[in-house]
């Protein structure tokens, strides 16, 4: 009985809301199909369904409208994306052309700069080949420029002396190794160059040698040592320095007999002319001393020369003392008669000449005067 029961609630639940339902359609068909004046349900439905038809008619056509409205859209954005798929197609078309164009161009580059290259390598040969053989212009213009003596513009000039020196070598070598006219070229024009340099320079030196009475100067002594490939300059450089130590010698030679040193000190040789032991002895030792000091100087002047060499050129520079100093040692011996006076005055003689016999060259006139004496 209870379950019949309970099925019946439920029924009727289920009926109530159908008929809510149906409440509600019947409210909402009011509103579509006016049921006042219609006698019967068949005018009703026949009503409803013409309303319903021209309902769904038009909902169809808004549906129409707004599908022509969409195909037409559809249409213009196909025409815009064929348009721009023409513009796309276009666009790839010029890649490609530029792609191809930028692959010619790179690879043209390429090839360019690997000439570019190749010609440097050739250029750079080349400047290590001309300074190899030629001298620069720069130093052309040096070496034929006026030379000063400025330590400077003098130690310059020797650096580019230096050069050309070399320059000269490697055109050597090369006549040697591939005589032809080209290589003869570049050796005369060295040679030339080297010329008009030793031309400048012996006229340089000549200039300094007449000077040469203070100590010696390392200019002169560069540029002494460059010219001795030149035998000629070399030897009148070495006539004119002896020339002008000789006259050197000389006057101090005469002012140590007649004036003394500095304020007089030491005092004049001549004062002691009446004792002819400390006459011949004063004028022996300050030779001696002399030669010492000119030793020196013609060794750092020609450092390159062999001692005998230095040797003759000190004797020679003494010769200008050899003469007044034979006439003064003759008078001190001949104005005494005294035998143990004249002994002593020989063997002082004796004593220098062999000291100044291993100082100077024996067969110079300094040292034949003391023999002979």
């Amino acid at each position: 009985m209870a379950l019949v029961l309970q099925h019946r609630v439920k029924k009727l639940l289920a009926s109530q809301q159908s008929m809510t339902s149906t409440k509600n359609l019947v409210d909402n068909l009011q509103t579509l199909v006016p049921v006042e004046g219609m006698s019967n349900v068949s005018e009703i439905r026949t009503n409803l369904k013409s309303q319903l038809d021209n309902a769904s008619l038009g909902v169809a056509e808004g549906i129409l409208s707004d599908v022509e409205a969409m195909l037409a859209s559809i249409n213009q954005l196909k025409q815009e994306t064929e348009a721009m798929d023409g513009k796309c197609k276009h666009i790839l078309a010029f890649l490609d052309c530029t792609e191809r164009t930028s692959n010619a161009f790179v690879a043209q580059a390429g090839a360019l700069s690997a000439e570019k290259i190749e010609l440097q390598q050739e250029l750079e040969e080349s400047k290590q080949f001309l300074a190899k053989y030629q001298v620069d212009p720069l130093d052309i213009a040096l070496l034929e420029s006026k030379l000063d003596s400025t330590d400077e513009t003098m130690s310059v000039f020797f650096e580019v002396l230096d050069r050309v020196d070399q320059i000269k070598a490697n055109c050597k070598q090369l006549v040697e190794e591939n005589p032809v006219s080209t290589s003869m070229e570049f050796l005369d024009k060295v040679c030339q160059h080297q010329d008009v340099a030793f031309d400048k320079l012996y006229q340089w030196t000549i200039h300094h040698c007449g000077n040469a009475e203070n100590e010696p100067s390392r200019l002169l002594h560069h540029a002494i040592r460059f010219l001795k490939a030149r035998s000629a300059f070399y030897v009148h450089c070495k006539e004119v320095i002896i020339a002008a130590r000789r006259a050197m010698i000389v006057r101090r030679f005469v002012t140590a007999l007649t004036r003394g040193g500095p304020n007089g000190i030491p005092r004049p040789i001549e004062i002691h002319s009446h004792d002819p032991v400390r006459y011949a002895g004063d004028m022996l030792a300050w030779i001696h001393s002399s030669i010492a000091s000119e030793n020196e100087y013609f060794k750092v002047l020609f450092d390159g020369e062999d001692s005998a060499e230095l040797q003759k050129l000190v004797g020679l520079a003494f010769e200008g003392v050899a003469r007044p100093l034979e006439v003064r040692l003759e008078q001190a011996i001949s104005s005494q008669g005294a035998f143990l006076v004249i002994y002593q005055v020989v063997h002082l003689l004796g004593f220098y000449y062999f000291t100044i016999n291993k100082l100077i060259d024996p067969t110079t006139e300094l040292v034949l005067i003391l023999q002979i004496t």
